[in-house]
């Protein structure tokens, strides 16, 4: 799921303040061009610059301008964690992503961020997954099933198929609701949605969202698409004489601590859209990227399949079956490593600071980027290769607490981090035993850094199908 990281503005004591006197390296004075360029294509133009400069840059945009990136663990776990209050998402996140979340965990800081935080934490804890387990697996089971009705050999695009199932999966066991046949009229809608979240956050003037431009009319439109699906699902609910007890029943029912205010209709809305958009789109990117990993990497799949063989012998994967397959939770965290569907995280300092022994000016953009992080050499060695056995438990206890934050990290981590793991982990076990995914050739397959960590173009493969129907 999608990290809402970040940090509420709060009073800084001068301890905080910088004792350095001096920037990070980085490039000359960039013109205003090259700033836009490096907005527009960030993960080429991060990596030129972390080759030339080291861990720690700053870009001079253009006079009293610029934005620092940091890559180091040590970096990360100062900005995110020890010093987190010292950081808050800058506007220019907050404001096009708010247009669609409204005041939900993603978008929202302060108290009532909060408040909202500890009435919706208790429903992602551990000991709740095992409540929705079952369900997980019968939605995925449900999505294997549909596939399983396409001829022999079909080709499908892989992050649209994945889609599918997180969305069905994540409409089953947070809403109680098999929301499939919502899934094109919103996939479309999204899919404009957030194109136009992404050249809003990287447009160099932040035009306001009720001017009737020919853009700001489109979004209307789709965000309206969207708007139905999230209350359609309350109105359901609220339809229901006997609810099930899940997410949904508990935001509905909760009060804030120590009223008896609950959530209006319009923050319920903004938290469903949260969690829908961000709960579907992660775990899908998750999946298609270790798919297509497996796919470069068949020596992989096949210890793999081994394990799957001897531990599930064929049976859909469920919740109690997880901690007897190590080897794919490896798999799936080594493509977490390599793919994070959150690549990195925009903060602005509220004080100066000094990381790496580095000035840190208030006010200037921080950006610390999880895609850099992953692939630091001195952790990861040949860290384009892809290989599960770097998180075997004694290759992982030895990493550094930041060398690897799929989730972010601090008191603002992602809320569904461990739902997450669960659900890719249950999909890709069952889904790999009754499917081979076969790259077509000729595919350039490169990401792409918007909102998310998407593929630039569409992972084209051919469905073949293992073993017998479920």
């Amino acid at each position: 799921m999608v990290s809402d990281n970040g940090a509420m503005p709060v009073s800084v004591s001068s301890a905080t303040h910088s004792a350095a006197t001096r920037r990070p390296p980085g490039p000359d004075r960039y013109l205003y061009g090259k700033t836009i360029e490096g907005m527009r294509d960030a993960l080429n133009f991060n990596m030129i610059n972390w080759k030339n400069y080291g861990d720690s840059i700053y870009f001079p945009a253009f006079p009293g301008f610029g934005w620092y990136l940091f890559v180091h663990p040590s970096a990360v776990e100062q900005i995110l964690q020890t010093n987190q209050s010292n950081y808050q998402k800058p506007m220019r996140f907050l404001q096009p992503f708010g247009y669609l979340g409204g005041r939900g965990l993603l978008t929202n800081e302060g108290e009532h961020w909060r408040k909202q935080r500890r009435l919706i934490q208790p429903s992602f804890h551990r000991e709740r997954l095992a409540a929705l387990g079952d369900a997980m697996s019968q939605a995925v089971c449900q999505q294997v099933q549909e596939w399983e009705k396409l001829p022999e050999g079909q080709i499908i695009d892989l992050f649209s198929e994945m889609s599918k199932l997180t969305f069905r999966v994540i409409g089953r066991t947070l809403f109680g609701d098999d929301l499939s046949d919502k899934a094109p009229a919103f996939f479309t809608s999204l899919e404009h949605s957030i194109e136009h979240i992404s050249n809003r956050m990287n447009s160099p003037v932040l035009i306001p969202d009720w001017l009737p431009t020919p853009a700001n009319q489109r979004f209307h439109q789709h965000r309206n698409v969207l708007d139905d699906v999230v209350y359609g699902i309350i109105e359901r609910r609220q339809s229901l004489t006997e609810p099930p007890q899940d997410l949904l029943d508990m935001l509905m029912k909760s009060t804030f601590e120590g009223t008896d205010e609950g959530m209006n209709i319009r923050q319920l809305r903004d938290e469903i859209m949260t969690l829908l958009i961000s709960g579907h789109e992660t775990v899908a990117l998750s999946l298609t990227w270790a798919l297509f990993l497996l796919g470069e990497n068949r020596h992989v799949e096949a210890v793999l399949l081994d394990e799957l063989k001897s531990v599930l012998d064929g049976n859909p994967a469920k919740m109690e079956n997880l901690p007897k397959l190590p080897y794919n939770k490896m798999v799936y965290n080594e493509a977490l490593r390599l793919y994070p569907p959150i690549w990195g995280q925009p903060r602005e300092a509220i004080a100066d600071d000094e990381i790496q022994g580095f000035r840190v000016e208030k006010g200037l953009p921080v950006t610390v980027c999880q895609y850099f992080t992953h692939r630091h050499p001195e952790f990861f060695p040949e860290p384009e290769r892809f290989n599960p056995e770097r998180f075997l438990p004694e290759n992982e206890a030895q990493l550094p607490k930041f060398a690897f934050f799929p989730f972010g990290g601090g008191s603002r981590s992602c809320i569904g981090n461990h739902f997450a793991m669960a659900e890719g982990q249950m999909a890709l076990a069952t889904i790999l035993q009754r499917f081979k995914f076969e790259l077509l050739e000729g595919q350039n397959v490169e990401p792409k850094a918007g909102c998310t960590l998407r593929p630039a173009k569409p992972i084209k493969v051919r469905l073949k199908k293992r073993t017998a129907p479920l």
